[in-house]
């Protein structure tokens, strides 16, 4: 019921949850550690803004985001060579 009504993304059964665990903190531990660390505070912080302030929040991440991490020049260099859904499948074989 919870996955129907969107409240989880997923669900196992309780001998596959700690597996699953692992794979998706493995999956995530492939993504650049600033961005998931930034991600995590303003995933935090945000809730407690007015639209415009969450608006220049967004800008203020992206700005520091881009500033300490290569993020800007490899989404620049996916969408230029047609990938879709740049990071979607990171890690992925």
């Amino acid at each position: 019921t919870a996955q129907r009504w969107g409240i989880v993304n997923e669900v196992v059964a309780p001998e596959e949850l700690l597996p699953r665990a692992e794979a998706l903190a493995a999956h995530i531990a492939q993504f650049d550690a600033v961005l998931l660390d930034y991600t995590k505070k303003s995933i935090r912080e945000i809730a407690n803004l007015d639209w415009s302030q969450g608006i220049d929040y967004g800008i203020n991440m992206g700005r520091l985001i881009r500033a300490q991490t290569q993020a800007a020049t490899q989404g620049i260099s996916s969408f230029l060579s047609g990938q879709q859904k740049p990071g979607k499948d990171a890690g992925k074989a």
